[in-house]
């Protein structure tokens, strides 16, 4: 048993460890614009020239902040499962006792 658990741990471990310095390596390719700009820039911009107006940057700009919206999420998913949690029987009702 402890043998299984030690080892589970280990693997776990090394995992972790591997998906994280992955995340750190450099990338081979620096390049200003990424290789799949998205339709909607392109939309945007076309409408816009045809408009007459100038596109501009948005007013909140969180691609320039780096991974603020990420970091968003993360926290705005971590506040809402901690009130599903909390609160989990008071949605779904409370469970009933088997046996008895």
């Amino acid at each position: 048993m402890r043998r299984t658990c030690a080892r589970s741990v280990a693997v776990s471990t090394v995992a972790l460890l591997v998906v994280a310095f992955w995340g750190l390596a450099p990338s081979s390719a620096q390049e200003d614009e990424p290789p799949f700009a998205g339709l909607d820039s392109a939309i945007n911009e076309s409408l816009a020239e045809e408009a007459g107006v100038p596109a501009r940057d948005p007013y909140i700009n969180t691609e320039a902040m780096g991974e603020l919206w990420n970091l968003i999420l993360l926290v705005a998913g971590g506040v809402c499962g901690f009130i599903i949690g909390r609160y989990w029987d008071r949605m779904f009702g409370r469970s009933k006792p088997q046996g008895g």
